[in-house]
């Protein structure tokens, strides 16, 4: 039996367009080495396009499967650790950025569900209501609406007659 995870594919796209604005600004607000921000740059870029092509409740156009998209994030962090010292980037701060940063996304993948939740009820939770019908019986106004096919549609939901 498979655990639940407990990040699920919406809260996960969720955090990655913070982290992609995150780690689009904390080089430059650190002044950064100009490999490093290039660098950080293009993995926040990419992570960006693959987010927007992943198969969950933001991507714009959904191609990209959900465990393609982890994989790519697992990669991703990895090569966001190593980028302060393949690039000789000495500021502390910038180097705990990139390693947290980096940890975090190795750490989110295995915790993210792979697939979509189904989508909840439209209005929210769903109360189920007392029957309409009690016995059988229509009230008076459903008597009168239920085979009018004007009002609401009729019976179906749409008829041949209705004007929409």
């Amino acid at each position: 039996m498979d655990m639940p995870k407990p990040i699920s594919t919406k809260t996960h796209g969720v955090l990655d367009f913070l982290t992609v604005g995150f780690a689009l600004a904390f080089p430059r607000v650190l002044n950064c080495n100009k490999a490093f921000t290039n660098a950080v740059t293009m993995l926040a870029l990419g992570k960006l396009g693959y987010g927007l092509l992943t198969r969950h409740e933001l991507g714009a156009y959904k191609l990209i499967p959900m465990k393609a998209h982890l994989a790519m994030d697992a990669v991703g962090g990895a090569a966001l650790c190593a980028l302060p010292f393949l690039t000789d980037e000495d500021d502390v701060a910038a180097q705990c950025c990139a390693i947290g940063m980096g940890v975090f996304d190795i750490a989110a993948a295995p915790m993210t569900e792979t697939a979509m939740r189904p989508a909840a009820p439209a209005g929210g939770n769903w109360i189920p209501q007392a029957p309409s019908f009690a016995a059988g019986i229509p009230s008076g106004t459903e008597a009168e609406t239920q085979d009018d096919p004007q009002v609401m549609g009729g019976r179906f939901g749409t008829s041949a007659t209705s004007s929409r």
